[in-house]
């Protein structure tokens, strides 16, 4: 099976762009056993997957390949009648390779060493600080259907404090605790 991307004008925050073979590297690293995701068997329906994650087989052998930037050939190990709703799934998202190389064991472990392809990419989060944002990617194909320039996030220790933020029109959104439910029925 072949899976065409229809945009091609897609960038990574860093500027390069998004190809097939992106999709390749992170599919490739999920079934690394070096990698130890502990979802990597949600690939398993992917020619030699669950034997790579094993150790018997060499990466390369996994049933994906870069047709060119934009076409992927993916062979699977017998029909997936749920497919769609797995490559929806963000372990399915590419990664960028020169990113993962560049910042080695810290990529993804904080902001400034994270690159991604949406419309907002996370700014101010150290990995341990509770506030953090998600600032508009001036690099994203549709950037111009973007309206929001910044969004703010804050992560609390409990419902309760959420809760009295929320309340104190300090934050525009958060969850609540069974009880807090009940409570607020007759607000």
């Amino acid at each position: 099976m072949c899976i065409s991307f229809k945009k091609k004008n897609v960038k990574w925050s860093n500027g390069q762009p998004v190809t097939a073979k992106d999709f390749v590297y992170s599919w490739q690293r999920t079934v690394n056993p070096k990698t130890a995701s502990q979802d990597a068997f949600y690939l398993y329906p992917i020619v030699n997957a669950s034997d790579i994650n094993a150790g018997k087989k060499p990466i390369s052998s996994l049933g994906v390949k870069a047709i060119d930037d934009y076409t992927l050939e993916l062979n699977l190990t017998h029909p997936v009648s749920y497919l769609n709703k797995l490559l929806a799934w963000p372990l399915f998202f590419p990664i960028n390779q020169s990113a993962v190389n560049k910042y080695g064991n810290k990529y993804g472990t904080q902001a400034k060493y994270t690159v991604s392809n949406g419309p907002f990419k996370l700014s101010g989060w150290t990995g341990t600080n509770k506030q953090w944002s998600f600032v508009k990617n001036n690099k994203y194909w549709d950037q111009k259907n973007v309206h929001l320039t910044k969004i703010n996030e804050i992560a609390t220790p409990s419902t309760t404090t959420s809760y009295n933020l929320y309340t104190a029109n300090k934050v525009d959104e958060t969850l609540l605790s069974g009880q807090q439910v009940k409570n607020n029925l007759k607000k």
